[in-house]
């Protein structure tokens, strides 16, 4: 949810028509946003995190518009043939190596306007942008640029302008150290070689992203008429998206788009893509799930009152919104365009009584158990690190990554618990000893049988910490937990890189291993910067509720 503050004067300019505080606050309703507050000059509004494009005066004016019939149906956009070129360097290709541009003219900036589009902006750094981690902006005035424009890397102290808001030039390590904007997110590049920066042919830095534009050639003022916008990131297609909803915002204020060359090498990509998307549904599955009764024709109309286009029994799906990726989508906007109040609720034919999920309870009881023993419980993320899964704790499992990954310390998903135990330890060395500290949580394999590819099992991670900790720690609380619970087992010898030779086993019920218990090897304890001799013991939750069972 974002909270932002509209010019009263704008939105009604932007419909084409007064709307009385009454008027306002139904349709805003309707359309799924939440007005906070009104008088003669603001509104206040809550937005939905699944639609960017209502942050911004022009985003919620354009739907206000469709839903009151004022322009009804599918605005089309179009892009004049590229004039401009960014050439993308290989030296952004292990730092920001993505990014979609436009040139938006014909729109006169005034001190009301900056804000709005400044708004605009930073709602969607906040939000869509991921805090700037997955993608950031720059909007400049193309007066000041000269052509063509070069997205590259380089060594920070090579970098050298002067940021906005500033009066003296300053590196790029400068900046992050003491301008504002570089300690709000200098963290996004911490660890990096070489900084991105945007520089034009006179060699004039433009900005330095995700964290600031340039005072020279980034500041647009009011006067300004023409802009250059890009967006850089990781996902291409979360940067098109983007410049989608910005440059569709500049346009219905009277702008023109422009597209840009965007140069990778011998590849050329050209920005922004305004087509439509085309959204195949079925007009019965809708009437099922809404309990309605609507013909092809009232359909139609329905999807002209939220600015979606119909043909074919397809959805034709503006450029700027990006929340519509299924069939599901297009159910969901009838019934704003219908009105919720238009939609009579029926009982249900199948009376259910609920019960808890047997599993669930399970694990509840384990986790009761563990606590009686006097083990604290604690929560711990799915994503790790490939270091934390891998070299700094000397496993060997596979580990999947993830393909968008935006961040090293959350890069794959987690194949064993033990990084997450040690890495709680290492964050609380600085309290009282012992420590006795149990987790239930999923860990990931790869499985060609799984639909996804990927397993998900439920696993219950114990460690202890403090001066004595050793095997026989956790062989006692392991066997108090099972005898509770009247299950037998049996202990083996085992190797495990993270632990020490010798004092490692596995523990199996009937002839399937569950469980793995043993002191953590010195070598690992370094790693992690542990002081205090530990002990460890990752069970899988799946396979004992299974023995309960079949007890």
């Amino acid at each position: 949810m974002s909270t932002i503050t509209l010019s009263r004067a704008a939105l009604e300019r932007l419909v084409g028509k007064r709307l009385t505080d009454e008027v306002l606050e139904d349709v805003l309703v309707r359309l799924g946003i939440s007005p906070e507050g009104f008088d003669d000059d603001k509104v206040t509004v809550e937005t939905l995190a699944n639609r960017p494009d209502y942050l911004s005066e022009t985003g919620i004016a354009r739907s206000i518009a469709c839903m009151l019939g004022v322009r009804k149906g599918l605005r089309s956009y179009e892009a004049r043939k590229p004039q401009f070129k960014v050439v993308v360097q290989k030296s952004v290709g292990k730092v920001r190596p993505k990014t979609a541009c436009a040139v938006v003219t014909g729109i006169t900036f005034t001190d009301e306007k900056i804000k709005e589009v400044v708004q605009m902006q930073e709602k969607l750094h906040q939000t869509y942008c991921r805090n700037r981690r997955k993608a950031a902006i720059g909007v400049y005035p193309l007066e000041k640029i000269a052509w063509p424009v070069s997205y590259e890397a380089r060594v920070p102290s090579e970098i050298r302008f002067t940021p906005l808001e500033s009066s003296r030039e300053m590196t790029a390590t400068q900046i992050l150290s003491t301008h504002p904007a570089g300690q709000d997110y200098g963290n996004l590049l911490q660890g990096l070689d070489k900084f991105p920066i945007f520089i034009d042919a006179n060699n004039n830095v433009l900005s330095m992203p995700p964290i600031i534009n340039s005072e020279m050639t980034g500041r647009v003022t009011p006067g300004t008429t023409d802009v250059f916008i890009e967006c850089s990131g990781f996902d291409q297609g979360v940067l098109d998206k983007l410049l989608n909803i910005i440059v569709c915002s500049l346009a219905d204020e009277g702008g023109t788009i422009h597209s840009v060359d965007v140069e990778y090498g011998a590849s050329k990509r050209i920005t922004p893509d305004l087509k439509n998307a085309s959204v195949p549904f079925s007009i019965d599955d809708v009437n099922r799930r809404l309990g309605l009764s609507l013909k092809e024709t009232e359909v139609k109309q329905a999807l002209a009152k939220v600015g979606i286009g119909y043909s074919a029994r397809k959805a034709i799906v503006p450029p700027y919104r990006v929340d519509i990726l299924h069939a599901v989508d297009i159910a969901e906007e009838i019934m704003l365009a219908v009105g919720m109040d238009n939609i009579q609720p029926l009982p249900s034919p199948v009376s259910l009584v609920a019960v808890a999920d047997r599993c669930q309870e399970f694990k509840s009881r384990v986790a009761s158990l563990l606590v009686g023993l006097g083990l604290l419980e604690i929560s711990t993320y799915h994503l790790d690190s490939l270091e934390n899964q891998t070299s700094r704790t000397n496993l060997k499992k596979p580990v999947i990554q993830l393909i968008n990954k935006t961040n090293k310390e959350y890069s794959v998903l987690r194949a064993s618990m033990v990084p997450s135990l040690l890495n709680v330890l290492r964050a609380n060395k600085h309290r009282d000893y012992p420590q006795k500290i149990f987790c239930v949580g999923t860990v990931f394999g790869k499985d060609p049988k799984a639909d996804t590819g990927i397993s998900e099992t439920s696993s219950l991670g114990i460690a202890i910490s403090h001066m004595r900790a050793d095997y026989t720690d956790a062989r006692q609380h392991v066997e108090y937990l099972l005898r509770l619970l009247g299950i037998g087992f049996t202990l083996s010898e085992a190797e495990d890189a993270w632990a020490i030779e010798g004092r490692v086993a596995v523990l199996s019920v009937g002839k399937r291993p569950i469980a793995t218990l043993g002191e953590v090897h010195p070598q690992v304890m370094q790693n992690w910067g542990l002081d205090m001799p530990t002990v460890v013991v990752e069970l899988d939750l799946d396979a004992l509720f299974d023995a309960v069972n079949e007890r």
